[in-house]
């Protein structure tokens, strides 16, 4: 046994410098993941500055375009959805633009972004007429490069 205790002070001693060790590595990746967030959104912020507008600010464009997002199971949008297309609504009632470009996931015959867009915007007023689809709006990119947003700054106004 006393062959062992020399082993056991040694263990108990680097247990304090490791927890020591831990703690200050998880201090420092603490204070590096606070600050890469505070620049990013400073970042972001900047480079927004410019191309954000209030509802009563934003220019007139020929086109607005709704991006989509989740549709619940009962085939209405989500909240979140919904409130984008309150505001394309609201721009297309108000005159800002003249139609209302949908874009979103129909991965299956089940669920269908655009369509379930379309039944939301109808059953509020907006003509089916003024509502185009696009039923391939996997993402962001896609669908702005598709709606010419991304090569005709302007021309549509993202919502």
């Amino acid at each position: 046994m006393r062959g062992r205790s020399g082993a056991l002070r040694r263990w108990y001693g680097n247990r304090g410098r490791l927890a020591r060790r831990t703690f200050v590595a998880v201090v420092v990746g603490a204070v590096l993941l606070t600050g890469g967030t505070v620049a990013s959104v400073v970042w972001i912020r900047d480079a927004a500055d410019g191309h954000m507008y209030s509802e009563a600010t934003v220019p007139d464009a020929p086109v607005a375009l709704v991006l989509g997002t989740k549709v619940d199971t009962d085939g209405n949008p989500s909240p979140f959805l919904a409130a984008r297309l309150e505001i394309a609504r609201r721009l297309f009632e108000a005159g800002k633009v003249r139609a209302i470009l949908v874009s979103g996931d129909n991965m299956n015959a089940d669920y269908n972004e655009p369509a379930a867009m379309l039944g939301w915007l109808v059953d509020r007023g907006v003509p089916a007429r003024k509502v185009v689809l696009d039923h391939a709006g996997f993402d962001t990119y896609d669908s702005c490069a598709r709606a010419g947003g991304s090569a005709r700054p302007g021309r549509t106004a993202p919502v």
